[in-house]
């Protein structure tokens, strides 16, 4: 009597699916482990490149503080030239006289 559950065969068709799945998978890791030093160094250089350029960032914003803080106080910075107007951007009301 054969049913539909009988079967013959040497492994019973889940092993035999099992087996497929975990040989598949062996493959994907092993091509993945073969693929991380070079993920690995390419995100390593990104990464230094995005340091270095929120270095600069950090460094440009500290000059811009500074001169903000020169004009805060009046002082003329570097590219800044005293003017009888004040400081660049500043607007002055009609009939100041800034040399009062």
């Amino acid at each position: 009597m054969t049913g539909a559950w009988e079967w013959s065969g040497p492994l019973p068709p889940l092993a035999v699916l099992v087996l497929s799945a975990l040989f598949g998978a062996l493959i994907v890791l092993v091509v993945l482990w073969i693929a991380l030093p070079f993920a690995v160094f390419g995100v390593k250089r990104v990464l230094r490149e995005i340091r270095d350029a929120q270095a600069e960032t950090n460094r440009e914003l500290a000059e811009i503080r500074r001169s903000l803080e020169r004009i805060a106080r009046g002082a003329p910075g570097r590219e800044d030239s005293p003017r009888p107007g004040g400081p660049p951007g500043v607007v002055r009301p009609p009939g100041h006289d800034p040399g009062a």
